[in-house]
């Protein structure tokens, strides 16, 4: 099967966008220099293999959450059963769509569609953590911690300015100060490299952002050899390690070596683990037009943006 039967994607190449964009200020400011390596010919037979290996595994995650959890936050993986964990607006169903998308599963595609028009995503009340809307207060406060919602909103700020090809420089001037501030403050020093000395977290559940490193380096650097063999290593790995009869389920402890890893029965199937983490595996063996880094932006939730311009 080829990749553009895989995928059904097609290309994201310039020859197929507009030749006009707006507002003409930020259409100027291009990149002179490629963000993606220019790579040789793809290994389409083991690259093909990879799809379809990632493909099935979240094909099987899918039918096990259509089956027991439809229209639910997310699926228990080890008892089969569904739990509401994020306002009941069906997180896995809404967040699995660009990905049932560019996988051609696009009959699973049409109906999610369908399924997420009937979502009410009115909630009253529900403010970003840490600002009080009642107090007109969005500045107050003194705890600022690398939480969650900190650092995607941290992710958000070169992206935009990705996004926006360089055209908002408040957003780079956003990001650097960020960064200096980071390396300055001795509340951060923690949370630098050279602070971690333990792990103090054993768990895994399926969190997308070590296979998201490995898909940057490969796409940017073009290292073939060294990133393909750690990707399809850490998809193996985590399948074997996570598997259950319906998905794929977190790890108490990552670091106890037992005959069979112990699955945490109560903690769902988080909608990141098919919406982000098996769409970075996926990309990784896709080809480069494939939500090309030079043509599209990656948000914080994996959603791809097309760049301006």
């Amino acid at each position: 099967m080829s990749q553009a039967a895989l995928t059904g994607a097609g290309s994201t190449s310039a020859a197929n966008r507009p030749a006009k964009c707006l507002p003409r200020d930020l259409c100027a400011r291009r990149h002179s220099v490629p963000i993606q390596h220019q790579s040789a010919p793809e290994d389409l037979e083991s690259a093909v293999a990879g799809l379809i290996e990632v493909r099935g595994l979240f094909w099987e995650n899918w039918k096990g959450y259509r089956e027991l959890a439809w229209m639910k936050d997310a699926l228990l993986p080890v008892s089969g059963g569904p739990r509401d964990q994020s306002s009941g607006w069906a997180a896995t169903l809404a967040g699995s769509l660009d990905t049932l998308w560019i996988m051609g599963l696009r009959d699973e595609f049409d109906e999610a569609v369908e399924a997420v028009c009937r979502i009410d995503f009115d909630l009253p009340g529900a403010w970003p953590m840490g600002i009080s809307m009642r107090d007109e207060d969005v500045v107050g406060g003194d705890g600022f911690i690398p939480d969650a919602g900190e650092d995607s909103l941290f992710e958000h700020l070169p992206k935009i300015h990705e996004l926006l090809r360089g055209g908002e420089d408040k957003y780079q001037a956003m990001a650097r100060a960020f960064l200096d501030t980071r390396r300055k403050r001795p509340e951060w020093k923690p949370y630098h490299p050279e602070g971690f000395t333990a792990a103090k977290d054993m768990r895994y559940i399926r969190r997308p952002e070590a296979i998201e490193s490995v898909f940057y380096l490969y796409r940017i650097t073009g290292a073939k050899a060294f990133f393909k063999d750690t990707a399809w290593d850490m998809f193996t790995a985590i399948n074997n390690g996570t598997r259950t009869d319906y998905a794929n389920a977190a790890v108490l402890d990552v670091i106890t070596v037992t005959a069979q890893l112990i699955t945490n029965p109560t903690t769902p199937l988080q909608s990141f683990w098919l919406a982000k983490t098996l769409k970075y595996f996926y990309l990784v063996f896709s080809t480069p037009d494939v939500i090309s880094l030079d043509e599209d932006v990656l948000n914080t939730e994996a959603h791809h943006f097309r760049i301006l311009g």
